[in-house]
């Protein structure tokens, strides 16, 4: 049975053979396809998300998608809160532009005139660092870093992409005593996911073949999947 993509891919590459610049296959010094060769272009994507890869090749709708990690340091004083997961099921690929960190301590300066500044400085300062950890396909496991740090892991400019085949996670722990019960720290992952579900319902294969017909350059990426 087709997959639903697969008039699209038709479409497309009856639109190659009629003019229109698609994939350039392996050939050549530039490799393949999309000439843009950016970060976030269908070239940077194939072997990090053939799905999402997919998707931009055949100019597939992105809509926001965000997921959060959060842990509450119910004590004061130092503490570690491993394992940390999702507040739910990704179920497939995204590619992440920011990340955001907030620090509420709803305990501390309670009835302060200027609790809102304190609470603002407490977060750059708290000392609670993270190590974010990546499970499933491409496991990977961050060192901890301040909280702050992960502003740097992606960005615009710099995206990352989480596949379905992953779950991610963060190790919470302290530097420092926290000096009140009841911290709550709040990390939300931003990005964009296709619009369209049968985009990441495929099988890495299945978006191989089509990245493969369209006349993208695959098949170093088919290894690195073991496809």
């Amino acid at each position: 049975m087709a997959h639903p993509y697969q008039d699209a891919v038709q479409a497309a590459v009856a639109a190659k053979a009629g003019g229109r610049t698609l994939g350039a296959g392996c050939a050549g010094p530039g490799g393949s396809g999309d000439l843009r060769r950016d970060n976030g272009s269908v070239d940077w994507l194939i072997p990090k998300s053939p799905r999402l890869a997919l998707a931009r090749a055949l100019g597939v709708d992105m809509v926001p998608f965000e997921f959060v990690i959060s842990t509450n340091f119910a004590a004061a004083g130092q503490a570690t809160n491993t394992d940390q997961g999702p507040n739910k099921p990704i179920s497939r690929d995204v590619l992440l532009y920011n990340i955001d960190i907030d620090i509420q301590s709803p305990n501390a300066f309670v009835g302060d005139e200027f609790k809102s500044q304190y609470d603002y400085f407490f977060a750059f300062t708290s000392g609670i660092q993270g190590s974010l950890n990546i499970y499933g396909a491409q496991k990977r496991n961050m060192p901890y870093a301040p909280l702050r740090a992960f502003n740097g892991y992606c960005s615009p400019d710099e995206p990352w992409v989480v596949t379905e085949e992953q779950i991610p996670s963060i190790d919470f722990t302290t530097t420092t005593a926290l000096p009140t019960a009841g911290v709550v720290v709040t990390v939300t992952f931003i990005g964009k996911t296709p619009a369209i579900d049968t985009t990441f319902r495929m099988s890495p294969v299945d978006a191989f073949n089509c990245l493969d017909q369209l006349g993208y350059c695959v098949d170093p990426a088919r290894k690195l999947w073991g496809c």
